[in-house]
């Protein structure tokens, strides 16, 4: 199932469009990218709700959901064998309070 553009955001990276989205999920954000095109492997990353803020990072260190964060979360996965033209299993990370991220399962 493809993430819907009600509620997403379009970003295109290395030339490729996904869609990404932010959803709460019990003590976590969730952001949710996956290719443009609605077809392969989602990626989602758990994020604290204690390490996020909505705009600009604050004075404590916490992140911003920004369009440059998942940039930087979709180059980190790519790397790390995420594959979003690809059908098959969903990918899943946590993010660090440094922006990198651990994959914790493929699912």
């Amino acid at each position: 199932m493809s993430l819907a553009r009600s509620g997403s955001r379009a970003i295109t990276v290395d030339d490729i469009a996904y869609r990404w989205a932010l959803s709460p999920d019990s003590g976590y954000d969730v952001i949710v990218v996956q290719a443009a095109t609605g077809v392969g492997a989602k990626l989602r990353v758990y994020v604290s709700y204690l390490q996020v803020v909505y705009a600009d990072a604050d004075d404590q260190g916490r992140l911003a959901v920004t369009p440059g964060l998942v940039t930087l979360i979709i180059r980190q996965a790519c790397e790390h064998g995420w594959q979003p033209g690809e059908t098959g299993l969903d990918t899943t990370c946590d993010l660090q309070a440094d922006g990198a991220i651990v994959v914790r399962a493929t699912s």
